[in-house]
C-alpha cells in the first residue's frame, strides 16, 4: 500500500486510541464511585449521561472502519496478504472487537477482548520505515532490538549478582529472625518484610540496585547491626556504580554501531547535509549576483568576497581567497563573468580537502591544452595552395 494510504490508517489509530482512553476514564470514574473513592461522587451516569451511547457508536465505526481497511489490502495484495503475521494480527483484532458487541450474551468479561485492540499499534510500526520524519524513532527501534542479547545476558549477570548478594545476606539474618533472645517480635517482623524469604529478598535486593536502598539498610542498621551499613555502602558503590555504568556503556556502544552500521540513515543524513549546503551556497551567490542575470562578473566576484559567511565556509573546505580567484579564472571562457550553477557545482565537489582544488585545475588545464592541440592540428591539415 502507497504511504498516504498507511498514514491515513495511523491517524485513525490515533483517534482510535484517543477514544479508548477516554472511554476507560469513564470506566475508572465508575469503578471510584462504586469503591467511595474521594472525590468520586457522582457516577458517570449522572456526569455524562450520553457516554455509552457516544462510546458504542464510536467502537461501531472504527470497527467497520478497519474492516474496511483489511478488505481493501487483501484486495490490492493478494493471497500474500495472510503471509505477514501484521496482517494476521489486524485480523485478529478486527475480530475481537466485533466479538465484544456480543460479549454481554457470551459466558466471559469483554476485558481480554478490549485489551486485543492494543494489537492495533503494530500497525503503526509499518510507517516508520515511510517517513523521513520519523527516522530517529526508526534508529531507536534498531537499536533496541539490536541490542536484545546485550539486554539478555545483563539480566542474566545481575541476576546472579542478586541472587548471591540476597542468599548471604539472608542467610546471615536467618538466626536473627528465628532467635526471639535477639529482639522484639515487631523489629524481627521488620526484618522479615524484607528478608524473610527469597522472594523478598531478590524484591528487596532489585530495591537496593535499582530503587531507594535508604528504608532496606535502615531496617538493618536500626534493628540488627550498624555493620551492615558498611556492607550496603560496599554494595552500591562496587554494583550500583561500577558495573550498571559498565552495562550501560556497553548499551550505549550498541547502539553507536547500529547508527553508524545503519545505510538508510547514513545516505539520508549525507543527503540532507548535501541540500543544505547546496541551498547556503546558491542563496549567497544569488545575493551577490546583484543583475539578476544568473552571471557573476569580477566585480561581483570579488564582492562576494569579502563576504563572511562565505569566509567561514572557505575555511571549512580548507580554501583561501586566492583558490576561489583561481576558480573564477577556470571558469571564466574570456567573457569576464562565470555561472552561478557551475561555480556552486564546482565548490560542492570540492568540499573537502584543498587538494581537491589542483585535481580541478589540472582537469581545466589539460582541457584547454587539448583544445589548443585540436586547433593547431586541424589548422596543419589544410592543404596549402
Amino acid at each position: 500500500m502507497g504511504p498516504s494510504f498507511e498514514f491515513a490508517i495511523c491517524l485513525l489509530l490515533v483517534v482510535n486510541f484517543i477514544f479508548m482512553a477516554a472511554q476507560l476514564q469513564v470506566h475508572g470514574m465508575g469503578v471510584g464511585h462504586s469503591i467511595g473513592f474521594l472525590r468520586f461522587d457522582q457516577s458517570p451516569e449522572e456526569l455524562y449521561p450520553w457516554a455509552d451511547t457516544f462510546f458504542w457508536y464510536c467502537d461501531i465505526f472504527f470497527a467497520a472502519a478497519f474492516t474496511l481497511e483489511i478488505l481493501i489490502r487483501w484486495m490490492v495484495i493478494g493471497r500474500t496478504f495472510w503471509c505477514h503475521i501484521l496482517n494476521w494480527i489486524d485480523f485478529f483484532v478486527i475480530l475481537s472487537s466485533w466479538i465484544e458487541f456480543f460479549a454481554a450474551a457470551l459466558p466471559f468479561s469483554p476485558t481480554f477482548l478490549r485489551m486485543m485492540r492494543l494489537g492495533k499499534l503494530l500497525r503503526a510500526l509499518r510507517v516508520i520505515r515511510l517517513s523521513r520524519v520519523l527516522e530517529s524513532l526508526h534508529l531507536l527501534l534498531k537499536c533496541i532490538v539490536a541490542s536484545l542479547q546485550i539486554f539478555f545476558w545483563s539480566v542474566v549477570l545481575l541476576i546472579i549478582i542478586q541472587y548471591c548478594a540476597g542468599m548471604t545476606i539472608s542467610y546471615m539474618l536467618s538466626d536473627y529472625m528465628s532467635d526471639a533472645s535477639r529482639g522484639s517480635l515487631q523489629e524481627r517482623q521488620e526484618v522479615f518484610r524484607y528478608y524473610g524469604t527469597f522472594s523478598k529478598t531478590i524484591l528487596t535486593m532489585f530495591e537496593v540496585l535499582f530503587a531507594n536502598w535508604a528504608p532496606a539498610c535502615r531496617v538493618l542498621v536500626d534493628n540488627v547491626s550498624e555493620t551492615y551499613a558498611i556492607v550496603f555502602i560496599l554494595y552500591r558503590c562496587c554494583v550500583g556504580f561500577a558495573v550498571l555504568n559498565v552495562v550501560n556503556a556497553v548499551f550505549v556502544q550498541s547502539t553507536m554501531k547500529v547508527a553508524s552500521a545503519d545505510e538508510d540513515i547514513v545516505a539520508n543524513e549525507k543527503a540532507k547535509a548535501q541540500a543544505a549546503y547546496t541551498r547556503r551556497v546558491n542563496a549567497l551567490f544569488s545575493e551577490a549576483d546583484t543583475s539578476g542575470d544568473g552571471m557573476l562578473d569580477l566585480e561581483e566576484f570579488l564582492r562576494l568576497l569579502d563576504n563572511p559567511q562565505l569566509q567561514v565556509w572557505l575555511h571549512m573546505l580548507e580554501l583561501d581567497t586566492p583558490d576561489l580567484m583561481g576558480l573564477f579564472h577556470m571558469l571564466d571562457d574570456g567573457k569576464g563573468e562565470i555561472s552561478l550553477e557551475a561555480l556552486a557545482q564546482l565548490m560542492k565537489r570540492m568540499k573537502g580537502v584543498a587538494k581537491s582544488l589542483d585535481l580541478n585545475k589540472l582537469q581545466h588545464e589539460v582541457a584547454k591544452l587539448h583544445t589548443k592541440v585540436d586547433g593547431l592540428d586541424i589548422g596543419n591539415s589544410r592543404p596549402r595552395h
